[in-house]
C-alpha cells in the first residue's frame, strides 16, 4: 500500500502515481505542495575563548555559586 498523507487543509496539485515494478515494488507518487517559509528567528549569543579565560577566577566563581 502506497500512501500520500497530508493535513485536511493542505492543497495538493498535479498528483501523479506511476505504477509499481519499474524501480521497486512500490508506486512512485509525486505532487506539488505549496509551502510557506517563515523568517528565521535571530538569536544573539556571546562566545568567549577558553584560552583567554582566567581559570583561577572561573574556579572561584564556580565554588562560590549555588552549583557547588
Amino acid at each position: 500500500m502506497d500512501l500520500l498523507i497530508t493535513f485536511n487543509d493542505q492543497p495538493l496539485d498535479h498528483v501523479s502515481v506511476d505504477p509499481a515494478g519499474i524501480l521497486s515494488d512500490h508506486a512512485l507518487i509525486t505532487c506539488h505542495v505549496p509551502v510557506t517559509v517563515g523568517q528565521d528567528e535571530v538569536a544573539e549569543r556571546l562566545i568567549r575563548g577558553w584560552r583567554r579565560a582566567d581559570r583561577d577566577v572561573l574556579r572561584r566563581a564556580l565554588l562560590d555559586s549555588p552549583l557547588c
